[in-house]
């Protein structure tokens, strides 16, 4: 596995397109203004990716109403804002690499020396699986960002709360790796069936602890 930041126009429409296959779609404008990093196979194939955005407009913000951005502690609370987006992982390489990857992305996070380090999803799944790393929801609830409502999660840590994490949780998965993968989807959707009780439209906020 080799990753390398790109800059390139013709690897950032690669990356943008094999992002956008999940029905998320992110701009080149926005990815000129973030650190993207792509992980390729032997081959020289893109697997997998992530941007690191430290710039505003941050991609998450802009997901939630905006009668609803004043209501955000993260927002009033933390001046240095970051964001962990545009994650995907395809084929088999990028099942065998995910933690390592997953791992990258923290260390270019803390690297960054952002006060908070934001994530989110449309997908209930994918928000079982960030959430172990990223444990605060900054809003839960409908946004109009894609055209029709849709349900979105937004999370985030602190720089110690994302060490914390790293070292309880995502390096023990690196290390059972060596004797057999955990099984990270089952994960996920224990922790969706988890949310059922909480009413899809319902918004949570960052605590100020």
């Amino acid at each position: 596995m080799q990753a390398k930041i790109l800059t390139g126009a013709a690897d950032l429409q690669v990356f943008a397109h094999r992002f956008g296959k999940r029905g998320n779609p992110v701009t080149l404008d926005y990815l000129r203004r973030a650190q993207i990093r792509a992980f390729f196979d032997s081959r020289g194939n893109m697997f997998a990716g992530y941007a690191l955005n430290l710039t505003h407009p941050l991609r998450y913000i802009d997901w939630v109403p905006e009668v609803s951005r004043g209501h955000l502690p993260v927002l009033a609370k933390h001046r240095q804002l970051g964001e962990l987006t545009c994650i995907w992982i395809y084929g088999r390489e990028g099942r065998i690499s995910s933690e390592r990857i997953y791992l990258r992305a923290v260390c270019d996070a803390l690297r960054s020396r952002t006060e908070f380090v934001l994530g989110g999803t449309l997908s209930s799944v994918v928000y079982g699986i960030q959430s172990q790393l990223l444990p605060r929801i900054v809003y839960s609830g409908p946004t109009t960002h894609f055209g029709e409502p849709r349900h979105c999660w937004i999370y985030g840590a602190t720089r110690n709360e994302l060490r914390r994490r790293v070292a309880v949780s995502l390096v023990p998965h690196l290390v059972k790796g060596f004797a057999g993968r955990p099984d990270y989807l089952a994960i996920a959707r224990r922790r969706a069936r988890g949310m059922a009780t909480n009413p899809s439209g319902t918004r949570s906020t960052l605590s100020s602890k």
